[in-house]
């Protein structure tokens, strides 16, 4: 077995153990490995979009990549998972999914944190993104990808406002929730009229925004 998957059998059985404790459900493994395996195809797929500007400057293998690129990639990944944590502790509020939605805080990190050594910072991160409204969650959200890396400032405002669905629709199929996932899927809000899922079938969008859109309804087993 290598490190990396050493790595995620740790956290998902540390996830586990809490949750099943929390909630008495007998399926607890399975939530957590698709909520995990959900979450990272995510988070990877909003990276890649983010980066797609650099690799066209400089190649991905190129040795003319600049050397911060990796700390880059760190830091904007981190990002990302605080803002997906509170996103889905958000959701599982509102859906009560579980009886104490306000516990579900110490799983998720253990699950989606546990390997970084920037934890705490990411924690704190996430416990101010879910103080916060979801209009300007999602506004600081995008301000920090711009802070973090310039090129997000070239993504289109549609992924900023499709991605937050998907990541829920991501944590209601892990939780078996297959007409709340229906409901975040048919989602209409004033500044993003059709659906994600209508929005890849007329083809009217951007490739930024299937790739979050999609992730809503289909993601795979070995997400990374």
């Amino acid at each position: 077995m290598s490190a990396l998957a050493e790595e995620r059998c740790r956290r998902r059985g540390a996830a586990v153990e809490k949750l099943s404790v929390l909630s008495r459900r007998p399926d607890a493994p399975q939530i957590v490995a698709r909520l995990d395996d959900g979450l990272a195809l995510l988070r990877n797929l909003l990276y890649t979009r983010l980066e797609a500007d650099v690799e066209q400057d400089f190649g991905r293998d190129s040795m003319l990549m600049p050397l911060s690129h990796a700390v880059t990639e760190h830091n904007v990944k981190g990002e990302i998972e605080s803002f997906m944590i509170a996103e889905v502790m958000d959701e599982l509020a509102e859906s009560a999914a579980l009886p104490s939605p306000a516990e579900n805080r110490q799983w998720l990190l253990e699950l989606r944190l546990a390997s970084r050594q920037d934890r705490p910072a990411l924690e704190a991160r996430a416990d101010h993104y879910l103080m916060l409204g979801s209009r300007d969650r999602q506004l600081e959200f995008s301000d920090m990808l711009e802070e973090l890396i310039r090129e997000a400032r070239l993504v289109p405002l549609v992924l900023y406002q499709l991605f937050p669905l998907a990541v829920r629709g991501v944590a209601a199929l892990a939780f078996g929730d297959h007409l709340r996932a229906g409901e975040i899927r048919a989602a209409r809000r004033p500044s993003s009229p059709r659906s994600p899922t209508a929005a890849i079938a007329t083809g009217g969008c951007s490739r930024s925004t299937k790739l979050a859109a999609s992730a809503a309804t289909q993601y795979g087993p070995s997400a990374g």
